[in-house]
């Protein structure tokens, strides 16, 4: 029996892998799969941050530890299927152009698919741990018999996982301006996540672009109906939504004497994930030597019977002195 981590390197395929180093779990390697946009110019389909990260740090970091990694890539790539023409039917003879959201082929033929593949030639079973949390009980529930989520054996949540990725300094840079990762051109990404995107990768973003001019589509939609002018009309609100908002926060933090150059903004906010900015009261220091800033409910997991206790060193409330001595 050969055991396998599928990782795609974000937060939770990460834990996993770490959760099984702690715990002795048998581990073979790990197999992550890169999505290609174009194979012919050696164009990836990975967030340019997020795969560069991946080679230069993380896998580095699991050989380091004992846990290898086979890179799988599809034979076909993104070009393929948005050029493929279609055999039959009230379409027959035009290209397919971009994948359905929510029916990704990418998704299936590129990713899965390609990971099947390749397990199939290693000629005994096999067992997958696969980075599902223990609070995403609807897709733990799709898990097969030879599927198994290590996030869940050991009770871990979401925010659980980022923390066991913080603690080994195992956190992609994708989560400096989002949640999640994925491919750059996925119809299902939110539009802030496009915005995001096509602000720091403008290049990539002309493939799309370009794609968007060709004759013979079955569809010109590019996510859920929407062409890709429409989803640019949609980014260019949500900036200049985001301009007007930090003009007014700017306005009102000018109110504010000496602030902390080190300071978003001018305010010290959480380092946790929330849906909303939240100030930042505590600084809470780690056995490993680094340490964050935090809000007052994110506190409590690092102070005694909290999830991150057994990792804290120390906890002191932020006080200007503080802050000023960071400056």
């Amino acid at each position: 029996m050969k055991y396998f981590a599928s990782c795609s390197f974000g937060k939770d395929s990460i834990a996993t892998v770490l959760l099984a180093i702690e715990n002795n779990e048998p581990l073979d390697g790990i197999l992550f799969n890169e999505i290609v946009f174009d194979h012919k110019r050696n164009i990836s389909g990975e967030i340019p941050e997020h795969i560069e990260w991946v080679y230069n740090t993380a896998i580095p970091t699991f050989e380091r530890m004992g846990v290898p990694t086979k890179v799988i890539k599809s034979e076909k790539d993104y070009m393929y299927f948005f050029t493929n023409t279609v055999g039959g039917g009230k379409y027959k003879g035009k290209l397919y152009g971009f994948p359905m959201g929510g029916r990704c082929v990418i998704n299936r033929d590129c990713k899965v698919g390609a990971i099947k593949k390749y397990l199939r030639t290693i000629g005994e079973e096999y067992t997958q741990y696969i980075g599902i949390a223990i609070d995403e009980p609807k897709r733990l529930a799709r898990l097969k018999d030879n599927q198994i989520s290590l996030l869940a054996k050991y009770g871990y949540t979401e925010k659980m996982a980022m923390e066991l990725c913080r603690k080994y300094n195992l956190v992609s840079p994708i989560y400096e301006t989002g949640t999640r990762g994925g491919c750059w051109f996925c119809p299902n990404a939110k539009i802030s996540a496009l915005a995001n995107f096509r602000n720091k990768h403008p290049e990539l973003w002309q493939e799309l672009e370009i794609l968007s001019q060709t004759e013979n589509l079955c569809t010109t939609g590019f996510k859920w109906g929407l062409t890709l002018q429409e989803v640019n009309e949609k980014i260019d609100k949500f900036n200049k939504k985001q301009k007007e908002t930090m003009l007014i926060r700017e306005k009102q933090l000018s109110l504010f004497e000496d602030p902390a150059p080190d300071m978003l903004g001018g305010v010290p906010t959480c380092s946790m994930e929330h849906p909303k900015p939240k100030r930042a009261k505590y600084r809470v220091y780690f056995k490993n030597g680094n340490c964050r800033d935090v809000c007052g409910w994110c506190v409590k997991r690092y102070q005694a019977g909290g999830d991150s206790a057994k990792i804290t060193e120390r906890i002191e409330k932020l006080t200007k002195k503080l802050l000023k001595q960071d400056g």
